[in-house]
């Protein structure tokens, strides 16, 4: 049976073939008037001995040429035969190999499908402890806005820790965390706990 590699590799031979064949015959129609000026020309000049000695070359050009058209023509119509031939064995596999394929895609879809169901999971997780982070760090921001805290007293508690870590909460805008370098960010939350991802 006939591989798409064999198929273009005897297609690929039979056009080279051909085009050997075409430049034989260009190379030969173009030396053959030539021989035969120079032919009449020794005639001409009466010198037979050299007139003697091309005709049979002038004779052996003119077969080789005949032969070659002939074989060219031969060559083409085979050719075209049997690409066709082989073409169709090739054809033939298709769905075979195809199939193979689509296989090995199914079965790599239902992968990326499990994967995307444990990411949704994860994701899931994830936001459960972004809502406990939300929950712990308002408590913490409602006892800390119910003092009013000097300076000495911010110092001596952490107090200007506790106020970046709120400050980068409340006013660094929305809240990301990040899983591998993927930002999540809260609305992204809802719409994989929603199975829209």
């Amino acid at each position: 049976m006939t591989t798409v590699q064999e198929f273009y590799k005897f297609k690929k031979n039979g056009k080279d073939r051909i085009e050997e064949l075409e430049k034989k015959i260009k190379d030969g129609e173009k030396h053959l008037p030539i021989m035969r000026e120079q032919y009449k020309q020794l005639v001409s000049d009466g010198d037979d001995n050299k007139a003697d000695n091309l005709y049979p070359q002038i004779k052996e050009l003119e077969e080789s040429l005949e032969a070659n058209r002939y074989k060219l023509s031969t060559v083409k119509e085979v050719n075209s035969n049997v690409i066709r031939e082989k073409a169709g064995e090739v054809v033939k596999q298709a769905p075979a190999i195809l199939n193979k394929h689509q296989l090995l895609i199914d079965d790599f879809v239902k992968e990326l499908q499990a994967d995307r169901q444990e990411y949704a999971q994860k994701v899931l997780k994830l936001y459960d402890l972004k809502s406990d982070y939300e929950s712990e760090i308002r408590k913490y921001e409602g006892i800390f806005n119910m003092i009013d805290w000097d300076k000495s007293e911010l110092n001596k508690y952490g107090g200007h820790q506790v106020r970046a870590v709120l400050d980068r909460y409340f006013h660094g805008g929305e809240l990301k965390l990040h899983i591998n370098d993927l930002a999540i960010t809260a609305n992204s939350f809802n719409s994989i706990a929603k199975g829209e991802v």
